[in-house]
C-alpha cells in the first residue's frame, strides 16, 4: 500500500485529535502539529528516507503487546517504560520522578509535536542540586506489537545546579512496533551529564526519535550513541548551547545491513559566545543497508569565540 505525504499527515493529525488532551501544552502541541509541514521526498532533510512504511497502519493503533525478552538491567537504578507507560522504577536518593516537567525547547518535526500532544505518561527525572549519582540510571524504553502500531515514550532528564549523573537511554522493540520517541536533556550551571543512547530494536520495527540537548547553564554534556538499523530508523538530534562556557561532546556509531535503514540528522546551535562542541560519528553499511548522516553546526550572530 502506498500513501501520499498528505494522506500520512492527515493520519497523524487525526490520531492526535483522537488521543490528545486539548488543554495547556498539549493544546499548543496540537496547534504546532496542525501548522507543521509533513516531510516528503522533496523535503531536503528527508530526501533519503521514505516514510512509506507508515502506510501499513502504524499510526492507527497504539502498541500494547507483551515484551517477550525484556532488557537486562545495566545498573541497580532502573526505570522501565513499556509501550510508552511507566512500569517500574528504582531510583537513588537525590533523583525524583514525576510526570510533569519543563517545556522542551527546540522541537521541530511533526512527529515530535505529535508526541507532545499524545504522550500520556511522560517520565521526568530530576537530579537535585549539588548531588552526584554514583551509578548510571538505566532507562529501558520497550515496545511490542504483533500488528502495525505505535507508542510515544517521552523522557526528560533535568540536572540542577552542580548535579552530576549518567543516564542510559536504552531502546528495545519487538514485532511491528513504531517507537515515536522524544528525549530532552536539560542542564543547569556546573552540571555534568554523561548520556548513553542505545538503539538495537528488532529488524522489522520502526523508530522515529527526537533528542534535544538543552544546555541552559555552564555545563558539560558527553553523549554517546550506538545504533543498529531496522526497517526505519530516524534520529533528529538538536543541541542548544545556550550559556557561555558550556561544553558538548557527541560521539556515535551506526551500523546497517540486510535491508535496514538509519538516518541521523544532527544540528548543534551555538547561540552565545565562548562555547565548545565536538562531534565524531562513524557508520558502517553492508548488503543493501542504507545509512544517512547529516551534521550541521549553526553559529548564531554574536557567538564569537565558538570552538566547534
Amino acid at each position: 500500500m502506498s500513501l501520499s505525504a498528505s494522506a500520512l499527515a492527515q493520519e497523524l493529525k487525526s490520531q492526535a485529535l483522537t488521543n490528545a488532551n486539548n488543554s495547556g501544552s498539549k493544546g499548543d502541541a496540537l496547534a504546532a502539529l496542525e501548522a507543521a509541514s509533513f516531510p516528503e521526498r522533496k523535503t531536503e532533510r528527508w530526501k533519503y528516507t521514505s516514510l512509506q512504511a507508515l502506510a501499513d497502519g502504524h499510526l492507527n493503533a497504539i502498541a500494547d503487546g507483551e515484551i517477550s525478552q525484556p532488557l537486562p538491567a545495566l545498573s541497580e537504578h532502573v526505570v522501565t517504560i513499556n509501550n510508552g507507560q511507566l512500569v517500574s522504577h528504582n531510583l537513588p536518593d537525590g533523583v525524583s520522578l514525576s510526570h510533569d516537567g519543563p517545556a522542551i525547547n527546540g522541537l521541530q518535526t511533526p512527529f515530535a509535536f505529535y508526541n507532545s500532544a499524545v504522550a500520556s505518561q511522560p517520565v521526568v527525572l530530576t537530579v537535585a542540586a549539588n548531588t552526584r549519582i554514583e551509578q548510571p540510571i538505566h532507562v529501558q524504553l520497550q515496545s511490542a506489537s504483533d500488528t502495525p502500531a505505535h507508542c510515544n515514550p517521552r523522557l526528560v532528564v533535568v540536572l540542577n545546579q552542580g548535579a552530576e549523573a549518567a543516564v542510559i537511554e536504552h531502546y528495545h522493540a519487538e514485532g511491528q512496533a513504531l517507537s515515536n520517541a522524544v528525549t530532552a536533556l536539560i542542564t543547569a550551571d556546573n552540571a555534568q551529564l554523561t548520556h548513553y543512547r542505545l538503539q538495537g530494536e528488532q529488524a522489522n520495527t520502526l523508530h522515529i526519535g527526537t533528542l534535544i540537548i538543552d544546555q541552559q547553564g555552564i555545563s558539560k554534556v558527553d553523549s554517546y550513541q550506538l545504533m543498529t538499523g531496522n526497517r526505519l530508523r530516524r534520529n533528529d538530534v538538536r543541541a542548544l548551547v545556550n550559556k557561555s562556557g558550556a561544553e558538548l561532546n557527541m560521539k556515535g556509531i551506526f551500523v546497517v545491513r540486510d535491508n535496514s535503514h538509519v538516518d541521523n540528522q544532527l544540528c548543534v546551535e551555538h547561540a552565545v559566545p565562548n562555547c565548545e562542541s565536538d562531534q565524531n560519528f562513524k557508520g558502517l553499511a553492508g548488503e543493501s543497508g542504507k545509512a544517512v548522516f547529516n551534521g550541521r553546526i549553526h553559529i548564531h550572530p554574536g557567538a564569537s569565540g565558538t570552538n566547534a
